[in-house]
C-alpha cells in the first residue's frame, strides 16, 4: 500500500486551462491532490498528533464545561484559542515546532488573529507572529463558511447573515438567468429549483447565526424568495409578503431556519457527553440559566418562544423519539419536523394571528386563501396547471390586489374606501369580487366564458384559462369605457405640466431667476416646509391659472405629484407674494 501511495505522488503534474487552451505541464511537489478520495486521509495522518502536541506544550486554553480547549480541527482548518495574548502566542510557537518536525508550512496569508476585547487599544496594539512573520489582526473571519465578527470586541453573527444574503442573491441570479435562457416559468418547478439551489445558499449555518438576528435582517433574507414568486405574476412591491408566498404555498425562509435550529438541538442532545460540541452546548445552557442573555442558548430559547415553540419540547411533537415503539428514519423525522413548524407558522399568521391582520390580508383570507383540513395552505389551481404566462399574470394580479381597479387605485390617491366606486356602473365599490361576479357591465362576458357565481368558485374552477380570458376581456372593456375620461385627464395634466415647464418666475434682488424644472421640484419635495426656499414673485394673470390647476389636482387627489408643493406655495395669501401689474418682460439670468 505504501508503494501504491508513493507511485500516485511520484510524478504529479497539472495544467492550467486558459482561454486559448491548456498550458504546458506544471510539476507539483507540495500538497495533496485536490478531489482525490485519499487526500483527506493522508492529510489527517500528517496532523493527527497536533492536538496532543499543542496540549503538551501547555499555555492558556478556554474552559468549556469542565474541559480545557486549546485547538479546534476540521479538515485543513486549524483554530488555536486562548484567554490571553501570551497564551495564544505560546500556541503559535507550538504550531511552528510541529510543522517544522513534519515538513509542513503555515500560510501566513490565510492565517489571522481575532481578538474579543472591548478595548480598541488592546486590539490595535496586539502583535502576534508565526514562522518568523507577523500575523494580521482582523475584526471578522470566515471559518467553515460562517463569518465570525468581533469588530467592536463583542461576538456578533450579523455579518454572517449579510454574507449569506450576498451568496443567496448570487445563486438566485444564476437560477433566474438559466430559467430565462430556457424560457421556463412554470411555478411549481421553479419553486422546487429555488428550494434546491437557492435556499441552501441562504440557510447555510442558519442554526448558528439565525437566533440573534434583528427583524430587519430577516426581512432582507425573505426578499429574494418574494422576488422570485412576484416575478411569476408581476405583482407590485407593496403586496404583503405572506400573500405572495401563499400563492405558491411556499414556506418562508424563517421556517427553514427554525427547522435547521430544531434539528441541531436534537443532534446536540443525543451526542456523546464527551464530545466538544456537547460540552459547548451545555456551557451555553449554563450561561443562559445564570442570566446571560447574550449566549447562543438564551437567544435560541427566546427566538423559538417568539415563534410558538418551547426549547424543552420541540417537534416532532406527536412522536417520542426515545420510545422503543417508534422508529423514524432520518428523512421521515426531518419531514415531520418541517411540516410541524410550517403548520405552526400558518396557524399564527392566518388562522389565529397574534396581531390584527391588515385589511388586504383579511380580504385575501376571506376570498382567496385555501387551507386544507390538515392545516396547510393549498397551492392554487392556476399555479399547479399549465397556463400561458399572460393568463397566469392576470389571474395572479387580481388575487394579490396588484391591479388597476378603483379599490386599489383609490388607496394610492388617498380616497376613502367607501368612496372608491366602480367608474363603469357607479353602483358598488369596485372590489375584486364586484369586478368578477357582480358588475352589470360584464354580464355578457360572464355568460360567454361561463364564469361561476361566486369569487371562491371562480378561483377553483377547473379551466383557469376561461377565467384568465374573461379577465383580459373585462379589463379591455373597462379601459374602452373609461377612455374619454382618461383622455380628458391626460389633456388637463399635459396643459398644467407645459405651463410650469415654460413659466419663468422672478425674484427681487441680484439672485438668479427660478425655473420650475425637475431637479428643483425634487429639492422642494425634500423640504415640505420650503425652509430656505425663496418664494417667487407671480403676476396677476398667473394666479387664476394656478388656482385652476391646484383645484383640479386636489379634486383628483394628486397630492403627491411633483407640482403640488409649488402650487401650494403659489397660492399662499399676501403679503408673501407681490402681485405685479402689469408684468415686466421676463428675462433669464
Amino acid at each position: 500500500m505504501i508503494w501504491g501511495i508513493y507511485s500516485l505522488y511520484e510524478r504529479v503534474s497539472g495544467r492550467v486551462r486558459c482561454p486559448g487552451g491548456l498550458s504546458d505541464p506544471l510539476a507539483s511537489t507540495i500538497g495533496v491532490k485536490q478531489g482525490c478520495p485519499l487526500s483527506p486521509t493522508l492529510f489527517g495522518l500528517y496532523i493527527d498528533e497536533i492536538v496532543d502536541f499543542i496540549q503538551k506544550q501547555g499555555g492558556d486554553g478556554i474552559e468549556v464545561h469542565g474541559s480545557t480547549i486549546h485547538i479546534l480541527l476540521y479538515a485543513d482548518d486549524i483554530v488555536l484559542v486562548s484567554e490571553s495574548g501570551a497564551g495564544l502566542q505560546h500556541h503559535l510557537h507550538g504550531l511552528d515546532d510541529f510543522c517544522a518536525q513534519r515538513g509542513l508550512s503555515v500560510n501566513l496569508g490565510k492565517t489571522k488573529v481575532m481578538i474579543f476585547h472591548t478595548s480598541a487599544q488592546v486590539r490595535r496594539h496586539s502583535l502576534f507572529t508565526a514562522v518568523g512573520g507577523p500575523i494580521e489582526v482582523v475584526g471578522s473571519y470566515v471559518y467553515l463558511g460562517v463569518t465570525f465578527t468581533a469588530a467592536s470586541g463583542v461576538f456578533s453573527m450579523s455579518q454572517a447573515a449579510r454574507d449569506r444574503i450576498t451568496r443567496g442573491y448570487e445563486a438566485l441570479a444564476l437560477m433566474e438567468r438559466q430559467c430565462h435562457q430556457a424560457y421556463f416559468q412554470e411555478p411549481r418547478t421553479k419553486g422546487w429549483l429555488f428550494d434546491t439551489l437557492v435556499t441552501p445558499a441562504f440557510m447555510y449555518g442558519a442554526a448558528i447565526w439565525g437566533p440573534g438576528l434583528a427583524t430587519s435582517v430577516w426581512t432582507a433574507l425573505e426578499r429574494p424568495q418574494i422576488l422570485m414568486i412576484a416575478r411569476l405574476i408581476r405583482s407590485k412591491p407593496a403586496v404583503p409578503h405572506d400573500i405572495i408566498r401563499a400563492e405558491l404555498s411556499a414556506p418562508p425562509m424563517l421556517v427553514e431556519a427554525l427547522f435547521h435550529t430544531v434539528c441541531l438541538l436534537h443532534r446536540l442532545r443525543s451526542m456523546d457527553t464527551e464530545r466538544m460540541a456537547y460540552r459547548a452546548f451545555q456551557a451555553s445552557r449554563d450561561m443562559a440559566l445564570a442570566g446571560d442573555t447574550s449566549s447562543w442558548y438564551a437567544q435560541t430559547r427566546d427566538w423559538l418562544a417568539h415563534h410558538g415553540f418551547d426549547i424543552h419540547r420541540l417537534p416532532p411533537l406527536q412522536y417520542d423519539l426515545h420510545a422503543p415503539t417508534y422508529s423514524l428514519s432520518h428523512q421521515e423525522r426531518n419531514r415531520v419536523i418541517r411540516q410541524e413548524i410550517w403548520h405552526t407558522y400558518i396557524q399564527r399568521t392566518w388562522v389565529c394571528p397574534r396581531d390584527t391582520l391588515p385589511p388586504k390580508m383579511l380580504y385575501y383570507r376571506e376570498h382567496f386563501l385555501h387551507i386544507s383540513g390538515e392545516g396547510f395552505i393549498e397551492i392554487l389551481r392556476y399555479m399547479r396547471t399549465y397556463l400561458p404566462h399572460h393568463l397566469r399574470v392576470v389571474i395572479g394580479q387580481l388575487r394579490v390586489s396588484s391591479h388597476q381597479l378603483e379599490i386599489e387605485r383609490g388607496l394610492s390617491r388617498g380616497v376613502p374606501r367607501e368612496e372608491r366606486w366602480c367608474p363603469v356602473c357607479q353602483t358598488e365599490l369596485e372590489s375584486e369580487e364586484h369586478f368578477v361576479v357582480r358588475c352589470p357591465a360584464y354580464l355578457d362576458l360572464r355568460a360567454q366564458f361561463q364564469i361561476e357565481e361566486s369569487l371562491q368558485l371562480c378561483m377553483t374552477m377547473g379551466d383557469q384559462r376561461r377565467l384568465g380570458r374573461f379577465l383580459i376581456a373585462a379589463y379591455e372593456r373597462r379601459e374602452q369605457s373609461l377612455q374619454p375620461t382618461h383622455q380628458t385627464r391626460r389633456s388637463i395634466q399635459q396643459t398644467i405640466t407645459q405651463f410650469f415647464q415654460q413659466a419663468q418666475l422672478h425674484q427681487r434682488g441680484p439672485s438668479r431667476g427660478l425655473t420650475l424644472h425637475q431637479a428643483e421640484t425634487q429639492r422642494a419635495r425634500r423640504r415640505p416646509r420650503m425652509v430656505g426656499y425663496h418664494r417667487p414673485r407671480l403676476y396677476g394673470e398667473d394666479i387664476s391659472r394656478i388656482r385652476t390647476a391646484y383645484d383640479h389636482m386636489m379634486e383628483q387627489r394628486h397630492t403627491t405629484t411633483t407640482w403640488v408643493v409649488f402650487l401650494r406655495e403659489a397660492l399662499r395669501p399676501a403679503p408673501m407674494y407681490h402681485i405685479l401689474h402689469p408684468p415686466p418682460p421676463i428675462t433669464s439670468s
